[in-house]
């Protein structure tokens, strides 16, 4: 038996921006912001070195290679989060490493490798980061088409339009090809006002209107070179719908220890289960699938946890 919040379908959106400036490298998602110290390596920039081109490398085994390494980047940040036993943290380890992708496929040097150690992507084969999302990307399309879930998933790139280091067309080029990115010149020295407000209504458009003032002002200003952005919306029907007949009024347990009354989902129904420890702490994992998704194996549906042992019981 197994009681849920009451939502009749599975809608996400989320939006993680990368932000290169004179002052620094910053990455902003709905939840989370972080500076890093300003890269030295320019290979993305006319007059530097691009990374060595590897050999072709197999789109599947690049794909599968990616996802095991996201799902360990995905851990690794929600240790970071490091949310209490009774709260939640929702995020899209997907977002943030696609974004980041993006400006890895043009470092070099210390600041590569330091996002490939951050992200995983050093675990991966040579020439696999570019191609495995790719590949998973057209993954995704074709999982929406076959499922009827909305997964819209856009990337795009807003470049100073008179930088001092122009854009290599190489770099333009692979992040088009690789992640269908959007090149999207702004006159940032001018007017990082209205570049804010250009963004901001391009993300507010990719995730249906969900995603409103992502940047606010003064995130940008005349220093400001390159903005790479990655939006997702979701929405899907559950593979086994919530009867309005099973629900049930209980008791919602809030972080201060209280509780309050609520309508509660229940259903009954064989879905893969676990029972783990996660740094020390018991959870239950259950996968809910979506309609036409396929086998939790191969990654449909979604995975729910309760990290308290309370919101799942078995037969």
């Amino acid at each position: 038996m197994m009681a849920w919040a009451k939502a009749k379908f599975v809608a996400t959106v989320v939006t993680t921006i990368v932000v290169l400036a004179g002052g620094g490298t910053f990455l902003i998602t709905r939840a989370i912001a972080q500076q890093q110290p300003a890269a030295q390596q320019r290979p993305m920039i006319s007059g530097a070195t691009m990374p060595a081109t590897a050999p072709p490398i197999d789109p599947v085994v690049a794909r599968t290679a990616l996802v095991e390494a996201n799902n360990r980047f995905a851990m690794d940040l929600l240790r970071q989060f490091n949310p209490a036993p009774n709260e939640n943290a929702f995020f899209s380890p997907y977002s943030i490493s696609t974004a980041v992708a993006m400006t890895h496929a043009g470092a070099a040097g210390d600041t590569a490798a330091q996002m490939a150690k951050a992200f995983h992507f050093d675990e991966l084969p040579e020439n696999a980061v570019t191609t495995g999302f790719n590949a998973l990307q057209k993954s995704l399309a074709e999982t929406q088409s076959r499922t009827g879930a909305q997964l819209a998933i856009a990337n795009s790139l807003w470049p100073e339009m008179r930088p001092e280091w122009p854009l290599r067309a190489e770099y333009l080029t692979q992040v088009q090809q690789d992640f269908g990115a959007e090149i999207r010149p702004m006159d940032f020295q001018r007017d990082a006002g209205g570049a804010i407000n250009q963004i901001n209504s391009w993300v507010e458009d990719k995730t249906q209107n969900k995603i409103k003032d992502l940047l606010h002002s003064g995130d940008l200003d005349a220093s400001t070179r390159l903005v790479l952005v990655n939006a997702i919306y979701f929405k899907a029907q559950w593979a086994n719908k919530f009867s309005a007949s099973s629900d049930t009024d209980d008791q919602f347990h809030k972080s201060d220890g209280t509780a309050t009354p609520v309508v509660m989902m229940r259903n009954t129904l064989t879905v893969p289960y676990a029972e783990v420890e996660v740094d020390s702490q018991p959870v239950q994992i259950v996968s809910l699938g979506y309609r036409n998704s396929p086998p939790a194996r191969d990654g449909g549906g979604a995975v729910a946890h309760d990290p308290r042992r309370r919101g799942i019981s078995r037969p």
